[in-house]
């Protein structure tokens, strides 16, 4: 059985996602909002070593991917939960998403 890193990342993305979208006046996008979870993020990924810059350029680079999709071709979570894993973790290697 093939381990996979999305489904807590994917669980993440979900969670920061949802508390994000629930702040009307927050000064930041969303990977920068997103940022704040780092230790969460380091643990799902299984990186200790990822840092806030790294997380934030992947996220955004993501998101900028996914914009540039058909918007049917998968939600965002899971687009999103895919290409973080991948990035960050040089991981080509996935498995189904949760």
């Amino acid at each position: 059985m093939k381990y996979s890193f999305e489904c807590p990342v994917k669980l993440l993305i979900d969670e920061t996602s949802e508390a994000y979208a629930q702040y009307d006046s927050v000064n930041a996008d969303y990977a920068a909002f997103a940022s704040m979870a780092l230790g969460e993020f380091q643990t799902a990924l299984d990186d200790p070593g990822l840092t806030g810059q790294t997380l934030r350029r992947v996220l955004r680079d993501g998101n900028r991917m996914h914009s540039m999709r058909s918007p049917m071709a998968s939600s965002w979570s899971s687009f999103m939960a895919k290409y973080v894993s991948q990035n960050v973790n040089g991981n080509s290697e996935t498995g189904d998403v949760c």
